[in-house]
């Protein structure tokens, strides 16, 4: 077993990375869920203060995913140690949520939380991207579609499980314990010679124009708008708007995941094969359309596709926008993949609070037939339009 491991400790380092990251998932698909509603009805908290949870969070997260990143390229052992450390502050602080509910400190506590995870997750995106070379769309794919699938599971069991919100806090911090020992043997074991890159970038990869890397961050900003939007905002919008039940939210929400889940598989597959540049172009595509249909629909079937279409934008480009590979970088990996996590992370601060805000102002107002509902569906739709359309003017010009 040990001989396996030293020949081969650059796949297991990636296996027990993803069985980490599948935990994590678990851990957070019924912990976010279980934060929004628990200050939402436990609290008493209003949408917009709700919606700012995904705000605060992304906010530290985008600081210390950059800071990190930088210092992870300065010096590349931080790497290594920056893969599983950060656990121990995620963990204490998803736990110490669950016992309080004064608000200025279940926001302090999400924006440990928050920071903890912009150092943990660069550095650990780009040590499995580096070590999967030219397999990195299909195993970055893999990465993702296991996060997700765990977050599917946990939405589940949070539709099922028969506990207050405090102690479903409580309980994934128990998740959180497992993905931290994964992560640690998995840095015990990652081959460090392998992590500096020598990754020269293709004209294919580039999408064939130097400026291809600088849209592919403007795509991760859009994805993230709409991650940001889709998680404690879209969370009370469908209870209180749609009258979603808890098992009904749970449903949807972990349907929606598993669409997601398919879909980040087979772009990182065709990725490897024709270059990130289409799939990621279809992706933001369906969002739009997706995130649309969320604003004009209030059948359950119809809310369902149109909230797996707008999880597919913001869940199965991540394997395309975080993977230092597709990015075309040699001595700046973490720093990019820490710039596209940071930019994605500005959308999900920016998403949320533009979302709630624009509830609110056409909350009893219909101009131009736009109502309360429709209007954050409809600017996050336009975004996504707006960012899939300028790659294609820029691809024509150049073509």
């Amino acid at each position: 077993m040990h001989s396996l491991v030293r020949k081969g400790s650059g796949r297991a380092t990636i296996v027990l990375v993803i069985v980490g990251v599948g935990f994590t998932g678990l851990a957070a698909g019924f912990s976010r869920l279980a934060l929004a509603r628990y200050v939402g009805f436990d609290v008493g908290a209003g949408i917009v203060a709700v919606s700012s949870l995904t705000s605060w969070f992304m906010a530290s997260r985008a600081i210390s995913a950059f800071i990190s990143g930088v210092l992870a390229d300065r010096y590349p052992r931080l790497r290594i140690v920056f893969m599983w450390a950060p656990m121990a502050g995620i963990v204490s602080s998803v736990y110490l949520l669950s016992l309080t509910r004064s608000m200025a400190r279940i926001v302090l506590l999400n924006v440990a939380w928050g920071f903890f995870s912009g150092i943990l997750w660069p550095s650990t995106q780009t040590v499995v991207s580096i070590l999967a070379g030219g397999r990195s769309g299909s195993v970055m794919g893999a990465y993702f579609a296991v996060a997700f699938l765990g977050m599917a599971v946990g939405q589940y069991l949070y539709g099922v499980l028969p506990l207050s919100e405090p102690v479903m806090l409580r309980f994934s911090s128990l998740f959180f314990v497992l993905a931290w020992i994964f992560l640690a043997y998995a840095a015990l074991l990652a081959p460090y010679d392998r992590l500096r890159p020598r990754l020269k970038p293709s004209a294919r990869r580039l999408g064939g124009f130097r400026g291809f890397p600088l849209w592919m961050l403007l795509a991760a900003f859009a994805s993230g708008y709409v991650s940001g939007m889709l998680k404690e905002f879209v969370y009370i919008y469908l209870s209180v708007v749609h009258g979603l039940s808890r098992h009904a939210l749970a449903v949807i929400v972990g349907t929606a995941s598993i669409a997601a889940f398919s879909v980040g598989m087979l772009a990182g597959w065709v990725a490897d094969r024709r270059g990130p540049t289409s799939p990621l172009v279809a992706i933001i595509i369906a969002g739009s359309v997706g995130t649309l249909m969320l604003g004009l629909s209030s059948s359950l079937p119809f809310l369902t596709l149109g909230l797996s279409m707008a999880m597919i934008a913001a869940r199965s480009s991540l394997p395309l926008t975080r993977n230092a590979v597709f990015l075309g970088v040699r001595e700046r990996a973490s720093a990019l993949v820490g710039a596209s996590n940071t930019l994605n992370n500005v959308g999900q601060v920016v998403g949320p609070l533009v979302s709630a805000m624009l509830y609110e102002m056409f909350r009893g107002m219909r101009p131009y037939c736009i109502s309360a509902g429709l209007a954050p569906f409809l600017a996050a739709s336009m975004l996504q339009l707006a960012i899939a359309a300028s790659y294609m003017l820029v691809r024509e010009r150049r073509a």
